[in-house]
């Protein structure tokens, strides 16, 4: 038998999973900052902060691009912020 480099193992042998990202699709990351009210605030409403933060960026490039749905048409309901 030659060695080549690595150890041989069985072909049963489920490959061993390295630590890191959980796969999913592309996102970006930024970073944004809250007075510690506002934050807190944020953070009680329902789906947390960044829920709050992807409906409110929603809801701003719907508007800013003329989207119209029934949803827009209507004063946004306090609750829902």
């Amino acid at each position: 038998m030659r060695y080549h480099g690595r150890m041989e193992m069985p072909e049963n042998t489920p490959p061993v999973r390295k630590p890191g990202p959980v796969p999913g699709p592309p996102t970006a990351r930024y970073q944004v900052l809250l007075e510690p009210r506002d934050a807190e605030w944020a953070k009680a409403q329902p789906g947390g902060l960044s829920a709050l933060v992807r409906r409110l960026l929603r809801r701003e490039y719907d508007r800013a691009h003329d989207v119209r749905s029934s949803a827009l048409d209507t004063p946004p309901d306090p609750s829902d912020l």
